[in-house]
């Protein structure tokens, strides 16, 4: 953890309002908890690839279906 941080946040804490303290407790526990919910499992981020690796396409592939798509929308509009 960064110390100098921590040291200019603790030396700007007594120039601070009660309702500015609630507001720096009320962020901070914002973060803690926001940190359990962002962090990816690995285990479970290997699970699911693994789980549909055959259902996955490359980038390539995948623009190679939407020229097709394209392709069959113009031919649909030019009919019509």
């Amino acid at each position: 953890m960064n110390t100098d941080l921590q040291q200019q946040i603790v030396r700007n804490l007594p120039q601070l309002t009660s309702l500015q303290l609630a507001e720096v407790l009320n962020f901070v526990e914002f973060l803690r908890f926001r940190q359990h919910i962002v962090q990816p499992m690995p285990d479970m981020i290997d699970t699911l690839c693994g789980k549909y690796e055959h259902r996955l396409s490359s980038s390539t592939a995948f623009a190679r279906q939407k020229q097709e798509e394209i392709r069959r929308e113009d031919e649909k509009w030019q009919r019509i």
